[in-house]
């Protein structure tokens, strides 16, 4: 083979990183609440613990939006996964690596998942590739790019998805001329 690398695969990014700043900037920075107290708010899926999940999903800084205290926290992650895998032989004396790509997988994931810090739901998808959270992304599309720039290609040499929905309305007032801005 040209390339020997051989990859594990990294479900989440966005979610973790949200999570990691969640108890980050609640729990040590500020003190906004106690370790207790969100574990308890996520052991009833933030149910009756509406100023715990306001705090953690509505005033946390998420990656996605172009936010250097998150986006770092994401790039260290990615390294630190990294470094995991590299202490481990690989199959033919491979280059261990990361993909940080998801089709489905992380729906089948999320179901699976319980209640996290970051205010996502039991059962809720986890990010896409290396995708925002859903809903986490509040700055716009460039925000939302600039923070997935920022992920070390040479750290995930198996990929870097990132998947866009955009509005039609967007490219255009009608289909000839959405039609035409597209291709342009």
């Amino acid at each position: 083979a040209r390339y020997n690398t051989n990859y594990i695969q990294g479900v989440g990014i966005g979610t973790v990183t949200d999570c990691i700043s969640a108890v980050k900037y609640n729990v040590f920075d500020k003190k906004n609440f106690t370790m207790e107290e969100l574990i308890e708010a996520m052991d009833h899926n933030f149910e009756g613990y509406d100023a715990i999940y306001r705090m953690v999903h509505d005033k946390t800084p998420k990656y996605g939006n172009d936010d250097e205290r998150a986006d770092e926290i994401a790039v260290k992650l990615l390294h630190k996964f990294l470094t995991k895998i590299k202490k481990h032989h690989t199959y033919r004396n491979s280059e261990p690596t990361t993909s940080i790509l998801t089709i489905t997988s992380n729906v089948v994931y999320g179901k699976a998942t319980g209640t996290l810090p970051d205010g996502r739901k039991k059962g809720e998808p986890l990010s896409p590739g290396a995708n925002p959270s859903y809903g986490a992304e509040q700055s716009g599309l460039l925000a939302s790019l600039n923070s997935v720039a920022k992920l070390p290609y040479e750290w995930a040499l198996d990929g870097i998805s990132n998947t866009q929905t955009i509005n039609t309305s967007a490219l255009g007032h009608d289909d000839t001329e959405r039609k035409n801005n597209l291709s342009q």
